[in-house]
């Protein structure tokens, strides 16, 4: 069976994990990735022991190949210009104005192949007075009103990793226009400039989550920890449990509160959810008191318990895994979530598989390892007609590695 971006050539031009991360997941459903190396470029995941860094690579650059281009040079322009005339799709993660000083931007390309998709990727989009402004998840979080509603009331803001700005706005949002982008193409015959800012697709996210509308409806939005979804009503919480773990419950819906209420012999507590001023307005001293029940009922099973007690009742709950154990959780495994990697050095290691499953098309699964830098840069370059003696006087100018 064929991948479900089989023929698709995307040549990436990024140096952090979103852009990484955003190919690496079509190369994952078939597309040929070839990352654009320069020769002073940071090991993706610099940080850490070399097995640190070993293993982050891979889970950002498997299933591609790397060619070594610096591109301040004009034969290695050159090189990138000639690639692109033969790609679908180009993937930079440049501040705006970097890719045309190295002459690879999407004016430059588009003249050579008008049917390229070149998506651009940057904190605060292509125009606007932020536009050339560095930046970080937390400062796109923060810049984008999330940062302010997570956290528990009267409490700091809480910085929830690098999962929403990054991979969840950048790298989820740069894949959907990218795919978006060659659907239309099939349509005009055409390419376009995609522009996926990391703080719109923070503000495109928390437009589902109720929030937004309560700004779009009042005039103002909730306060940090009063949304329904923040932590505050003890319907949605995580609670401590005997043995020192976190059992978690989700009981929006008024059956699954009353289910629940029903199993722990606490009918008592069934009003609390049922009030129509218990649904709209911010969490009240009654809630915490029924918080604080909760929380002394819940320290008296271990997290396991809890979930043998209430997982065959209809009742939104969740153990709050470690990394570990959710990676070895039975449902996991079974989806095929969990797969190997055969690493030239470290061996066998561990790989998140794909997420999606496709009846017909399914991503790969035996995955390839992550290309050492410039380790397909000959093989590229004799596709391109370059001659030996070209190549070698690229590499003694270190045009190309």
């Amino acid at each position: 069976m064929t991948a479900p971006m089989n023929g698709i050539r995307i040549l990436e031009l990024t140096r952090v994990g979103p852009g990484a991360f955003c190919t690496r997941l079509m190369a994952d459903m078939g597309a040929e990735v070839i990352k654009i190396d320069g020769p002073d470029d940071p090991v993706r995941g610099s940080r850490g022991t070399d097995r640190e860094q070993r293993i982050r690579r891979q889970g950002l650059d498997r299933n591609k190949k790397s060619i070594v281009l610096d591109l301040k040079q004009a034969a290695s322009q050159e090189v990138f210009q000639k690639l692109a005339a033969t790609a679908d799709v180009v993937v930079e993660g440049y501040r705006p104005g970097i890719a045309k000083r190295l002459g690879v931007d999407y004016d430059t390309i588009r003249a050579i192949n008008p049917r390229i998709v070149y998506c651009s990727l940057s904190g605060y989009g292509q125009t606007g007075p932020y536009s050339h402004l560095p930046g970080h998840d937390l400062n796109y979080m923060a810049m984008s009103g999330v940062l302010d509603m997570l956290g528990t009331r009267g409490g700091p803001p809480v910085e929830p990793l690098n999962l929403i700005a990054d991979l969840s706005s950048a790298s989820l949002h740069g894949v959907i226009a990218v795919l978006a982008a060659l659907m239309a193409r099939q349509q005009t015959g055409k390419g376009q400039h995609l522009d996926v800012s990391y703080v719109y697709g923070v503000v495109s996210i928390m437009s589902g989550s109720g929030a937004l509308y309560s700004h779009i409806l009042e005039g103002v939005g909730p306060k940090r920890g009063e949304p329904a979804t923040a932590g505050s009503y003890p319907y949605y919480s995580a609670y401590e449990t005997k043995d020192g773990k976190w059992f978690t419950i989700g009981c929006i819906e008024h059956h699954f509160w009353e289910n629940f209420c029903r199993v722990i012999e606490r009918e008592d507590l069934l009003p609390w959810k049922q009030a129509p001023e218990h649904q709209d307005a911010p969490p009240t001293e009654e809630w915490d008191e029924v918080h604080r029940e909760l929380e002394r009922i819940f320290m008296t099973r271990t997290r396991d318990e809890w979930w043998d007690l209430l997982k065959d009742h209809n009742i939104c709950i969740g153990k709050v895994y470690t990394i570990d154990e959710a990676l070895n959780d039975p449902q996991i495994v079974q989806r095929g979530m969990v797969g190997e990697l055969d690493d030239p050095v470290l061996g066998k290691i561990r790989q998140i598989g794909v997420p999606i499953g496709f009846s017909d098309t399914p991503g790969l699964t035996n995955f390839t390892p992550a290309p050492e830098s410039g380790a397909q840069t000959d093989e590229i370059l004799k596709e391109l007609g370059y001659v030996p003696g070209d190549i070698s006087s690229m590499k003694e100018a270190q045009a190309v590695a």
